[in-house]
Order: C-alpha cells, then structure tokens, then sequence
C-alpha cells in the first residue's frame, strides 16, 4: 500500500464522521432555528454552486482560446462539472424554505408599492420556473462539455474540438445571461429594495475566481498521484498564478465599484 493509499484510508472515515456530526448540527438547527437554517444554507449553497459555475466558465474559456494552462485543470473542472446534477437536486431545500429567505413571498407586503410593482418578476411560481430554466442551460452545457471532452480522448479527433469551441461561444453567452438572472433572483432579491447593475458582476466574477481557484489546488495537490503521468512543471505554475492573480484584481475592482457607489449615495 503506497502513501496515497494509507492518508486516503485515514481521511476518509474522519470525513465521513465530519459529515455526520454537520448533518446533524443542521438538523438541530432546522428543528429549533428554521429561518438561521434556511438562510445559512443558501449561502452554503450558493457558495458550493460557484465553485461549479466557475469551473463552466473557465472550461469554456479554455475551449475558446486554448493554450497551455487549460490543459492540466481541465481534468478537475470536468470532474466538477459531472457533479452539477447533485447540485441542482440540492436546490430543492432552497425553494422549501423561500418563505422564510424572501419577504416577497409573505401576502402582507402587498401592501408595499415597491413590491407591489416588482410582483409580476418576484413571485413563487416565477421564481421556481426560472430556476429551472438556469438549470436546464446549464445540465446542457455541462453534459455536452463534459462527453465531447471524453470523445475527444478517446479518438483525438479534431472535429471535436472545433465543436467543442462552436459550442461555447453561445454557451458562454446562455451562461451569462442565466448566472446573471440567478443572481438577483437568489441574493439580490433577498433585499427588494435595494438593486445593483454591477452585482451580478461581482456574483459572476466569484463564481469564477472560486472556480479556478478549486482548479489550480486540485491539479497541484493530485499531482503527485502515481497515476498522474504528466508532472506539473514551474512554468505551468507561474501561467496559473498570473492568471489566478488576474481574477483576483477584477473581483477586487468590481468590488470597490460597488462599495464606491454605495459610499457616495450615503
């Protein structure tokens, strides 16, 4: 039994009673705190989705530009993105609880004309339609990336990666749009009267930081798996660094735009 073997034997029931003992503390908390429950699960959520997204993202980025430094993270985003599905059946607590999260969703704020206006968009059928529309684009383009990569290693053929390149242009604009409609309907409107043009900037930019991020530490903590063949030289490093510091100073920009603007309207 080699190394990789006896520390995966020595996580693995640590995780598992990890697990456990979480589940259980959500569970207290869903029996006497509901709302805390409801509200820290959706930023759990919304956090663990991100890092799926992102990885979308970048998968399609890659297959639009090329270049080295696609080549070795590509392996852990298509992993990540064969987990999606799990993703979307844990959404279902989030629409359990929408009557805990959402004040939109309470009959005595019809008396708000704010979000008497705003009901034809906030309102619980169309927000559960809308999910699924967000799912649906992206099951579709996590499936298709996800098969056409496995065909494309397994024939090599160069057809493949022409379609896997005409298939994200439209994909990554069908992405944007959903992760930006996502946005508003999951946090945004979590406030009603407060809007932002520039959040759903912030929502997608860190979806995709989070997402390369979980990338460059898969690829470099599995790098040294005895199944790995291809090590993961210096240079490779340095290309995800930069890039990994160029999504930072965006997020880091686009934040600050939407402090600035917060700040000088007092």
């Amino acid at each position: 039994m080699d190394q990789n073997e006896l520390i995966h034997d020595r996580l693995l029931p640590r995780s598992l009673l990890a697990g456990a003992i979480g589940i259980a503390f959500c569970l207290a908390c869903w029996i006497f705190r509901p709302e805390a429950f409801f509200r820290g699960y959706l930023v759990g959520y919304i956090f663990c989705i991100g890092i799926l997204l992102g990885c979308m993202a970048i998968e399609m980025m890659y297959r639009l530009t090329g270049g080295g430094w696609g080549e070795m993270i590509h392996r852990p985003i298509e992993a990540a993105l064969r987990t999606l599905p799990l993703a979307a059946l844990f959404f279902l607590p989030v629409i359990a609880g929408m009557h805990r999260l959402y004040i939109w969703t309470s009959a005595s704020t019809a008396a708000d004309p704010t979000l008497a206006r705003q009901s034809q968009y906030l309102n619980t059928t169309a927000f559960v339609v809308r999910a699924a529309v967000y799912f649906a684009v992206w099951l579709t383009l996590a499936f298709l990336l996800s098969n056409w990569s496995r065909q494309l290693d397994r024939t090599g053929d160069a057809a493949i990666v022409r379609r896997l390149g005409v298939l994200s242009g439209p994909g990554a604009v069908l992405f944007a749009l959903a992760d930006t409609f996502a946005a508003i309907d999951w946090q945004m409107s979590l406030e009603p009267h407060w809007t932002s043009t520039i959040f759903p900037v912030i929502f997608g930019i860190g979806q995709l930081l989070s997402g390369f991020a979980f990338a460059t530490l898969a690829t470099t903590v599995l790098s040294s798996h005895p199944r790995v063949t291809r090590p993961v030289g210096k240079l490779f490093l340095q290309d995800l660094g930069s890039l990994l510091l160029a999504f930072v100073a965006f997020w880091a920009y686009v934040s600050f735009a939407q402090f600035l603007l917060i700040w000088s309207g007092n």
